[in-house]
């Protein structure tokens, strides 16, 4: 499908064909630094925008690439699926037996809430230290059967952890934020309290409840997930089929993994990444973190 200056304008109105997959949620891969188009080896059968090599001059091409990134992708970068994960999801595991979810990082259990629409049949565990989120998650489990909150950290180590508890819920950690972060997001990252919490390994919590399978994982745990897939590798190699994982491009959280050692670990484990959602950069525009699906190759049969 090729975009001229005045197509790409019928975009802006939802009129054309780029509108039309907008608005059904598919995916617009990335722009290229040159002429020719947009790609995503991943995705590469799903449609996509190809800027024309005779527009008028450099001017234009510019200019169509500038209207481009604000509408289809605003402050988010270029890297930026519109498929919404939640239904990825379980059409990726379309026809496979869920019993078992894990939700790591749960705060008040509203992702719980998006698979277990997903996969009605499972058993969803919460796992979420800070206790700020305490008394949502036992009035969670309270109205749904189907919720266990465990008020526990994942990481490789068991025992009591240091839990860094900052300005903003959703940036806590059991690790302390790098300078960068602070630099970047002081009103969420500010470490306001130190305090200790209990930590279990997966692999053991799973042993200890009787779990012999956990199908779907998700991680939002502040540059803690791959200690958090270390302290659970057998059960995730043996028995894991999706896991829906925050990453980071830089190194947040002071020891906390980047990108490509989380890669490493779960490839080595026999998960394939399928795609990455909702990316964030920072200020200068370097890419920070964003969400990565991962399937396990050979159970899936991909």
């Amino acid at each position: 499908m090729t975009v001229t200056p005045r197509a790409a304008t019928a975009a802006c109105t939802l009129r054309s064909p780029v509108a039309s997959h907008l608005r059904l949620g598919r995916y617009v891969p990335q722009l290229t630094d040159g002429v020719g188009g947009m790609y995503h080896p991943a995705l590469a059968h799903r449609p996509v925008v190809r800027l024309r090599k005779d527009m008028q001059g450099p001017s234009d091409m510019a200019g169509m690439k500038r209207l481009l990134r604000r509408v289809l992708w605003g402050k988010h970068g270029n890297l930026t699926s519109l498929d919404d994960p939640w239904k990825i999801i379980p059409s990726l595991l379309a026809g496979r037996e869920v019993t078992t979810l894990i939700d790591a990082g749960a705060s008040d259990g509203r992702i719980t809430h998006r698979l277990l629409r997903a996969f009605p049949q499972a058993t969803a565990y919460l796992f979420e230290p800070n206790p700020a989120y305490a008394e949502a998650l036992r009035e969670y489990a309270d109205r749904d059967r189907r919720v266990r909150p465990q008020l526990l950290a994942l990481a490789d180590r068991q025992g009591e952890l240091e839990f860094y508890e900052t300005a903003s819920r959703g940036s806590c950690s059991l690790l302390k934020p790098s300078r960068h972060l602070a630099d970047n997001f002081p009103q969420e990252a500010s470490v306001r309290r130190v305090s200790r919490v209990p930590a279990v390994r997966l692999d053991d919590w799973a042993r200890q409840s009787g779990l012999a399978s956990i199908e779907v994982v998700k991680l939002d745990i502040q540059g803690a997930e791959l200690a958090a897939c270390r302290g659970g590798r057998e059960i995730l190699q043996q028995s894991t089929l999706l896991i829906y994982t925050e990453v980071w491009f830089r190194r947040l959280y002071e020891g906390g993994a980047v990108f490509g050692e989380i890669d490493q670990f779960l490839r080595e484990l026999g998960f394939a990444l399928y795609s990455l959602y909702k990316p964030k950069s920072d200020a200068r525009g370097f890419l920070s973190w964003a969400n990565a699906l991962y399937l396990h190759a050979d159970r899936l049969g991909i």
